[in-house]
């Protein structure tokens, strides 16, 4: 709010002595000018692909496929990585992906009704797995658009999510994808500034459906 936000430039404009902020943001073209030009900006890029697959393999991942589908998968990040080598993310992930297809069969066949029980489940989440579904939710997205723009080749899906995004791909194209990306954000957005969940997700889904619905 706009009081700490005053405070936070405050302490930052003359900080105590002996005394060192690290700030960390994975969207600083979102921070004030006031804020930045107080900073020292340091950017720390993703880990490559190729590197978290040799690190995949030097863990004991010895199917090639399958460490290069996990350094996809982890998105740049080491501790996802780890996660994923160790079978930590399975039902996570299982758990997402129930959640995405429930929503775009609802989407597909106009369920309001269930779309705001569907919200309501969702909100019931903790905020952390909330983010963690928009953020799975996005992926399988820009999977769906590949496949849909004939680029399966470099389509990091297997099993059940290839068998789902290849018969959800033909209504993910050009008119829409964009539009559920950024729905996608916005929620992420209201949801990391404390948004009533309910109200976020119900939003959220109805959005979605109008955009399924136009294919």
């Amino acid at each position: 709010n706009e009081e700490a936000a005053n405070k936070i430039l405050k302490i930052l404009e003359e900080p105590w002595e002996r005394t060192l902020f690290i700030l960390v943001s994975e969207q600083p073209d979102r921070l004030l000018p006031t804020i930045i030009s107080r900073t020292q900006e340091v950017a720390i890029p993703r880990i490559a692909p190729d590197v978290l697959e040799r690190v995949a393999a030097e863990k004991g991942v010895s199917d090639p496929l399958q460490a290069r589908n996990m350094a996809r998968l982890s998105g740049g990040n080491l501790l996802e990585l780890n996660h994923l080598v160790a079978g930590e993310s399975d039902a996570l992930r299982k758990e997402n992906f129930d959640l995405f297809c429930g929503l775009m069969r609802l989407s597909y066949n106009d369920k309001h009704l269930e779309l705001v029980s569907w919200a309501e489940e969702v909100a019931h989440l903790s905020r952390e797995q909330q983010r963690a579904f928009l953020r799975h939710a996005a992926r399988l997205l820009r999977e769906s658009y590949m496949l849909h723009a004939g680029l399966a080749d470099i389509s990091y899906l297997w099993g059940a999510e290839a068998d789902f995004c290849g018969k959800f791909a033909p209504f993910i194209g050009n008119e829409n994808v964009e539009f559920l990306l950024d729905e996608i954000e916005r929620a992420m957005r209201q949801i990391t500034q404390n948004g009533n969940p309910t109200i976020v997700f119900t939003h959220f889904a109805l959005s979605v459906s109008k955009q399924i619905r136009r294919k």
